[in-house]
């Protein structure tokens, strides 16, 4: 299979990956980011296509949760991250602060910028502070300064979304 990420590694090439807790929201964010239906197959796991956006060429990996085990695999060559999620009854509490935690403590990530978006339809104020703690106690400050929490209304106001994308691009680096 091998590794053909060293395409993704120059002055305007990103590979960005969304990581979702539930499926309806890396469909949300495609349309809204790019105006592309995505149907991900959970026997692959994942989907990824190609766009354009504030002069760069991005491809956008989209990964469910039902491949999780397989995220880490998808972070080699990444630039920017983007991890969502939701505090519906599908997901427990615990389960997401422990799943985030797991992201954000790989090296592969380190360093990168990572936004947190957060389903304002669904939050749990509880929870993301309960986050919060847990990333003080975890993570350097210089790993906390990398990470950026946005509030996203999905229901009635997703073009919110792209506040927070226009702040993973611009603090995006090429990789070295």
């Amino acid at each position: 299979m091998g590794n053909n990420h060293l395409q993704w590694y120059d002055a305007s090439k990103r590979k960005v990956l969304i990581l979702s807790f539930e499926d309806s929201y890396l469909k949300k964010i495609s349309k809204t980011l790019s105006n592309v239906d995505v149907e991900i197959n959970d026997a692959v796991g994942f989907k990824n296509h190609d766009i354009t956006y504030k002069k760069l060429s991005l491809k956008l990996w989209y990964l469910t949760v039902n491949n999780r085990h397989l995220w880490k695999h998808h972070f080699i060559g990444t630039q920017g991250l983007i991890l969502n999620f939701s505090f519906t009854e599908k997901v427990k509490d615990e389960r997401i602060i422990y799943e985030v935690m797991n992201v954000l403590n790989d090296q592969n990530i380190v360093g990168l910028p990572v936004l947190l978006v957060i389903d304002t339809n669904n939050k749990d104020p509880s929870v993301v502070e309960s986050l919060k703690n847990e990333m003080k106690n975890q993570m350097t400050e210089d790993k906390l300064k990398s990470v950026k929490f946005h509030d996203v209304d999905f229901e009635n106001d997703i073009h919110q979304l792209k506040v927070g994308f226009d702040w993973l691009c611009d603090n995006m680096k090429p990789l070295q």
